[in-house]
């Protein structure tokens, strides 16, 4: 008998230990791919937290970017207003010369193409007609001169005028479009968050 209950503490030892081992077995794996999924998750939060991190640094880039379009945009709104003011100087200049011009012209117009010739002709000796064609001929360049330096000044301001106003487009619309960035960049960091 005694053999008999040996033989059953034995047997119920072994039914025992195999079953806490056949037990730990799927804990220890459960544990096991708990922890795959927990470092699994803090790695996805890790690379979460560093393209937000980028995000801000591209963020912050592109906000200088646009303090700068602004300053240039401000100094670029001085230029045009400093242009405008010479454009009216230069206008106001030119409409006093054209006035000068204008009357000169009508005398000439009054007396017909026989001005020149009849004062040319009105001279009484061979120096007098010298020095009345010079006069004439000085005057008839003065006039060239007059036309030309306003036609060419009037090109040249209508020509910064417009390189300013194109200038500032295109900062403004680097503006925008720096504008834009930020907002796509905020969308994306916040569905990252998520």
């Amino acid at each position: 008998m005694k053999t008999a209950l040996r033989n059953l503490a034995v047997v119920i030892t072994l039914v025992l230990t195999s079953n806490v081992t056949v037990l730990a077995a799927p804990v220890n794996e459960k544990l096991r791919q708990q922890k795959d999924s927990l470092t699994r998750i803090q790695t996805e939060k890790e690379q979460v937290e560093m393209k937000i991190e980028e995000f801000d640094n591209e963020i912050e880039k592109i906000m200088i970017k646009t303090e700068e379009n602004k300053g240039k945009i401000s100094e670029t709104e001085k230029l045009i207003e400093v242009a405008a003011v010479e454009v009216k100087k230069v206008a106001k200049e030119s409409k006093k010369e054209q006035g000068l011009f204008n009357s000169r012209m009508r005398v000439m117009y009054i007396n017909g193409s026989d001005g020149y010739v009849s004062i040319i002709l009105n001279s009484e000796s061979f120096g007098d007609f010298i020095s009345r064609v010079d006069n004439i001929k000085t005057v008839v360049e003065f006039d060239k001169k007059l036309m030309v330096k306003f036609e060419t000044s009037q090109k040249e301001l209508n020509e910064k005028q417009q390189s300013l106003n194109k200038t500032k487009e295109t900062l403004q619309s680097l503006q925008v479009e720096n504008k834009q960035k930020i907002d796509k960049i905020m969308v994306t960091r916040s569905e990252e968050r998520r």
